[in-house]
């Protein structure tokens, strides 16, 4: 993570610049459902070199493909947050009608393609 500092009390304080350089690193993998594409693991290595204990975890449901998940922990005590998301999108469908290719995560006018 380019620019960040972590201050005494353990805070890492980020730039708008880190956002958008980690934004653009999670947009360039090919993470179509039910593949993480490698995301998973690159958010495990940016989350432990900022503090936090991490583990995969492998949800399995009958007849349907495996998924991958990441828990994160830091501290071990209250207050306690809890934040869920996901890394997946769903196929890309005709890439000819992408303006650009949907996990080059391109700048252009302004907007993070």
């Amino acid at each position: 993570m380019t620019g960040q500092s972590q201050t005494k009390d353990g805070v890492v304080r980020m730039t708008s610049q880190d956002a958008l350089s980690i934004a653009q690193q999670l947009i360039r993998f090919p993470s179509v459902t039910p593949h993480d594409g490698g995301a998973l693991g690159h958010i495990a290595s940016m989350l432990q070199q900022a503090g936090f204990q991490t583990q995969a975890l492998r949800f399995s449901q009958s007849g349907t493909p495996d998924i991958d998940n990441l828990y994160a922990r830091i501290g071990t005590g209250a207050p306690y947050l809890l934040f869920a998301g996901h890394t997946d999108v769903v196929p890309v469908g005709d890439a000819s009608q992408w303006r650009f290719d949907p996990f080059s995560a391109q700048i252009a006018d302004d907007m993070l393609w």
